[in-house]
């Protein structure tokens, strides 16, 4: 599955950090399951679609890592990781979701 199917709602306002908005709505979409586990994510597709340079998608890409919701293999792509309820509730420096209904909805996809 393509990321790109997801970007048509990616509304940049280039008077804000790129690579803060862009690894905000990755997250969301990941979170949220649009973007599903094992999607793979091409910096150079995603630069190319919104039109910006590779690095703010690296930044982008690097926190999404350090969520644990992205897997990275260096020159080559990142992977949406699978996600598992220890993970989504650690999402963003350690701070639990403020909504019950998004881990909800995260553990009906996850096998037991």
């Amino acid at each position: 599955m393509s990321t790109l199917n997801y970007l048509k709602d990616f509304n940049l306002k280039r008077s804000l950090p790129l690579g803060k908005q862009i690894y905000e709505k990755l997250r969301d979409k990941i979170i949220y399951t649009e973007l599903f586990p094992l999607t793979e994510i091409y910096e150079s597709d995603l630069a190319k679609k919104l039109n910006v340079s590779r690095t703010p998608i690296r930044e982008a890409l690097k926190k999404l890592e350090n969520d644990g919701l992205v897997e990275t293999i260096p020159q080559v792509k990142s992977v949406v990781s699978k996600i598992n309820v220890k993970t989504s509730a650690t999402i963003k420096n350690g701070k639990a979701f403020h909504t019950s209904t998004i881990l909800i909805n995260i553990s009906s996809i996850i096998p037991p």
